[in-house]
């Protein structure tokens, strides 16, 4: 059956206005809400920035993150993005006095204290607590350890190479097959690229040649016999790397390390999530590397190192002192010292590679860990943490005076419905902030301010990962044979994609009366 493009559209767009207005009146209803956003460039190179809202209901303790629209951002700069999302809230008639958080990534542009769209949103919002996506922290804490220590750029410079030789297609034919050689009963892996803005990137890049690196020197060993003198050339540079004691224990330690960051990162991207428990987690992400940095987990990882590179015969480097020598002027003198004639006693390796390496290493991640979770929202975090059933200063009033303070809520009320609070709940079976909040929802009455406070702590942020599952979409929605798409269609049909499980809710009835309803003439000239 043949419909026009202008009753296709016409038909996405009620679905999605329909779609958007449940949003809408979720947020409403909510009362409190986060706004997070982003910004991305689509495959005509056009900026899009997307708008997504973060509410909980109050009788479930349901956390939602919905998004709600592109904007064609002809202009990035804070005033303009600032703008934007005043349209937006103007346009679907939501209060910005209810916004109590605002998430986004740590540019300037949105970050900027002084003039950045945090600063000015709270103009109009003054309760929109900024917080710096943790996605976002936790990738840069790692990117940035890795450019700080000689021996983690070097590295992964290195594995960067070995990812761009193989990727060929004559090398990566090569790889596959010594895969399928050497591990005929495992799956074909693919080596990763790295990126500065991907996140967890690395931990996957490193993990693949953990898990292929008997294919990896396999290849490299048979493309550098290969006619071609150029990539023979190439292969056996990056064989000589690869077959060195240093790259085995990088891989053994990075690996290591990552893969505790890795788990951490897919938790934070959770629509789900808590404050409370966000901040938890990274408390103890930063007292795992405190554990490690011990004589005794060292030994245990050098000890891994030596067994896979002697498995391997990769030789373990001894490491000698630089041996001084007798400047040249006194070349034509007699000195009577042993100054140079003497040659240095080896070092120990183990020791040399503790501090060089394995130390230096944690202790970059460590203080890059501590200085992008800093204390600047210390108070706001410990209320919310006086709000989880888990911790010890659960609904103490004193531990709840951040968030009383920072959303002009009754204190007074707050140290009188606490104590009462702890004693109905007592008892209950609670393990979140939305359990609390849900068992409080029936004694409004009784505890309103206190259900507030509980309320918000659940709305608060944690990342802005939503956002960029919408560029996901955005990029499987706009391809390059759709490059022409018009952005009110590109809205209707990324609003019913992302949101699908309320789009399946929507009454087809409904949607054919009120399209019938409508003044525009749809009667298709056949003539």
């Amino acid at each position: 059956m043949y419909t026009s493009p202008e009753i296709q559209n016409s038909l996405l767009h009620i679905m999605g206005d329909m779609v958007r207005k449940m949003i809408c009146d979720g947020v409403q209803q909510a009362g409190f809400f986060t706004l997070m956003a982003d910004e991305s460039k689509d495959c005509s190179k056009s900026e899009q920035f997307s708008i997504v809202f973060r509410y909980a209901d109050v009788d479930t303790g349901i956390i939602y993150e919905r998004f709600l629209t592109y904007i064609h951002a002809t202009s990035c700069t804070a005033d303009s993005l600032t703008s934007y999302i005043k349209e937006v809230l103007d346009m679907y008639q939501i209060d910005p006095s209810k916004m109590v958080c605002q998430c986004y990534d740590g540019a300037s542009v949105m970050s900027g204290c002084q003039s950045g769209v945090q600063r000015q949103v709270q103009e109009f919002a003054p309760h929109a607590l900024y917080i710096h996506c943790y996605a976002h922290c936790l990738n840069l804490a790692l990117v940035d350890c890795a450019k700080s220590v000689p021996v983690g750029w070097e590295f992964f410079a290195l594995v960067q190479a070995l990812y761009t030789f193989i990727s060929t297609p004559k090398s990566h034919s090569v790889f596959v097959k010594m895969q399928k050689k050497l591990r005929p009963d495992k799956q074909v892996h693919q080596l990763q690229q790295l990126s500065d803005t991907r996140w967890a990137c690395r931990q996957g890049a490193v993990h693949a040649i953990c898990c292929t690196f008997d294919a990896v020197l396999a290849t490299l060993e048979e493309i550098e016999d290969d006619n071609d003198r150029a990539k023979a050339m190439e292969a056996r540079g990056l064989l000589l790397q690869v077959k060195r004691f240093k790259f085995v224990l990088s891989l053994v330690v990075f690996d290591r390390l990552l893969s505790c960051s890795k788990g951490l990162s897919d938790v934070l991207q959770s629509t789900q999530l808590e404050l409370a428990k966000a901040a938890d987690l990274v408390s103890a992400l930063i007292e795992t590397f405190e554990d490690f940095r011990s004589d005794e987990s060292w030994k245990k990882v050098f000890e891994y190192a030596v067994s896979v590179s002697q498995h391997r015969t990769i030789e373990v480097e001894v490491q000698k002192k630089r041996q001084s020598r007798q400047p040249r002027r006194l070349d034509d003198t007699i000195v009577d010292t042993s100054l140079g004639h003497r040659e240095a006693p080896p070092i120990n390796c183990s020791e040399h590679f503790k501090v060089t390496l394995y130390f230096a290493v944690l202790d970059a991640f460590l203080s890059e860990l501590k200085k992008r979770f800093d204390s600047k929202n210390l108070q706001i975090m410990k209320s919310v943490q006086a709000c989880s059933p888990q911790s010890t200063s659960f609904l103490q009033s004193d531990d709840l005076s951040g968030l009383t303070e920072a959303y002009g809520i009754d204190a007074d009320a707050i140290v009188v419905e606490a104590p009462l609070a702890r004693a109905a709940l007592r008892g209950k079976e609670m393990k979140s902030i939305g359990d609390v909040l849900r068992e409080l929802a029936p004694l409004k009455v009784a505890f309103p301010c206190l259900i507030k406070v509980v309320h918000i702590a659940l709305t608060l942020a944690i990342s802005s990962a939503t956002c960029e599952r919408s560029f996901s979409a955005l990029k499987r929605i706009k391809n390059y044979r759709r490059s022409t798409m018009t952005e009110p269609r590109l809205n209707d049909l990324a609003v019913l994609s992302i949101e699908r499980d309320l789009s399946r809710t929507l009454d087809l009835y409904a949607v054919v009366q009120k399209f019938a309803s409508t003044d525009k003439n749809h009667k298709i000239a056949l003539s």
